[in-house]
């Protein structure tokens, strides 16, 4: 007989973690990324019991904190640009011919064997 694998089973994330300084991870709904350390953690963590006692033992001072602390927090970190961010926005004609020239100057710039802190010091100045 075949051995049925087990389903394996993912805590949901609620709104009522918020007040533990838990928020979902930006990059996987199923791990709880805290608020204060932006430290993400595994879906085993995210239990009531283990949020609050991460709370309290790694940033006792925020223990006391209001929901609407937490919030801000959370509001601050989702509107925080990201490098995501920057590739998703579409490139416009003008931005691709500036990328396309700052590509060609590093070439050069890598072809004599320079540093890269030349086009820095030298061309961005320049350019401006």
């Amino acid at each position: 007989m075949a051995a049925v694998a087990a389903k394996k089973k993912f805590r949901q994330y609620s709104q009522e973690y918020l007040k533990y300084g838990f928020t979902t991870s930006l990059t996987n709904d199923t791990m709880p990324l805290c608020l204060l350390c932006e430290k993400t953690f595994s879906n085993d963590a995210m239990k009531p019991a283990k949020m609050k006692d991460h709370l309290e033992r790694v940033h006792s001072d925020k223990k006391n904190k209001y929901r609407d602390y937490f919030k801000t927090l959370k509001e601050n970190l989702k509107s925080r640009s990201d490098i995501k961010t920057f590739f998703k926005a579409p490139a416009s004609a003008d931005t691709e011919g500036d990328l396309k020239a700052s590509y060609n100057i590093s070439l050069i710039i890598a072809k004599k064997g320079k540093a890269h802190t030349l086009g820095e010091e030298i061309i961005i100045p320049a350019i401006k």
